[in-house]
Parts: structure tokens; sequence; C-alpha cells
């Protein structure tokens, strides 16, 4: 397991403990969600700004990466933090906050990608795109 898949699993694991404290239903790793997941945090990088897709752009990353999306399901956290930020802190930034905690909570939400970049001077990155599958 190299770092990253440690990251995503940790990731995961939190996600799903607070799910489960919610009686919801818990989440799946997606490996196109974690493409473009790892797209956009390389993009944030790339462009040392933290931002958010409008639903549209963010519909068509997950779909570019050949998700099959049902149509209104993309739902997006993005952080930015120094490098002492541990995937339990940004999780936590996240849960403190109404629009990231209504994405982690979202009943119709089954998938999840996650996806993180530093720049040198250790500044990260980190995505989080969640979706539905058709069908």
């Amino acid at each position: 397991m190299t770092q990253t898949d440690g990251m995503m699993q940790q990731m995961l694991k939190l996600h799903n403990e607070e799910r489960k404290k919610h009686n919801l239903h818990p989440l799946s790793l997606h490996p196109k969600l974690q493409q473009a997941a790892q797209k956009h945090a390389l993009y944030m990088r790339e462009h040392h700004i933290l931002t958010h897709k409008d639903d549209q752009k963010l519909a068509s990353r997950i779909t570019d990466e050949g998700y099959p999306l049902a149509k209104g399901t993309q739902r997006e956290n993005a952080a930015k933090g120094a490098t002492e930020e541990t995937t339990d802190n940004v999780f936590h930034v996240w849960l403190n906050s109404a629009d990231h905690m209504k994405n982690i909570l979202d009943k119709d939400i089954h998938d999840v990608g996650f996806g993180r970049a530093s720049e040198p001077s250790g500044t990260w990155y980190w995505c989080a795109d969640f979706a539905k599958a058709q069908g």
C-alpha cells in the first residue's frame, strides 16, 4: 500500500465513521472519482489556488474520467493547508463547515474519490469528489 493509498483509506474510514453516526450507508472508493479528485488537486497546486468547480464543470470533470454520473449527484470538498495538515485535520475542517458536512452526509451519494497534491513550499491541496452512478 502506498502513502497515497493509505491516505485514501484513512479519509474513507473517517467519512464512513461519520456517516455511520447518522445511520447512512458507507461510501465506496471509486477509481474514476479518485482520478477526477487527483486531477483537481493537481490543478489547484499548479495554479496556487483553492477552488471549487461549479456543478456543470464538476459534472463534466467527473464524466470525462468515465464515471457514469447520475444527473445532479456531483459534490466536491476542497481544502488547502500547510505541511502539518494531516488527513484527520483536513477531515475535521470539512466536518466543521456546514457546506462540506452536507456533502459528507448526503444520503444520495454512494461513491467518493480523494486527491491531494503538494507544492515544494509544503502547501497541500486536497479534494474529495462525491457522486452516485446511474442505474
